[in-house]
């Protein structure tokens, strides 16, 4: 099966077909392969068989593993950044980003407040914190 077939069976938007695409034609240059092995290589037919999942839900994961597949450095900064992040068990209220593509060695830290009390609050949870964000800076 072709990846537009895929996209039309899980329905997937215009710019999300064309994501596919990209990455698709990207990993194929730079691998010299075919579709077909690289859609095997994704193991995409055990995705399409999931049952557990929604199209949305297939077509995100499509997209990760396509992503994964295209930029494997990055693909794992992301994935080491996100399981130290949900570590920290942060509230909702506290934001920690990666810069850019992981090009410089800095967080970017939002703080969405209240009140001062919480605005307190919340600079009391990243003190307790401050000897596990370390681990932030992949």
């Amino acid at each position: 099966m072709k990846i537009n077939e895929i996209a039309d069976q899980l329905k997937a938007s215009v710019s999300l077909k064309r994501e596919f695409k990209e990455a698709l034609s990207d990993c194929m240059k730079r691998d010299d392969a075919t579709e077909e092995s690289i859609l095997t290589q994704i193991e995409l037919e055990a995705l399409l068989e999931h049952n557990d999942l929604s199209r949305a839900q297939k077509c995100q994961e499509l997209r990760w593993r396509l992503h994964k597949l295209r930029y494997p450095k990055l693909a794992e900064a992301e994935q080491r950044f996100q399981q130290a992040k949900k570590k920290l068990c942060l509230p909702e209220s506290i934001h920690i980003n990666p810069s850019d593509f992981f090009e410089k060695k800095e967080i970017k830290i939002e703080i969405k407040s209240r009140s001062q009390k919480e605005f307190k609050e919340q600079i009391n949870k990243l003190k307790t914190i401050q000897n596990e964000i370390d681990d932030l800076f992949v």
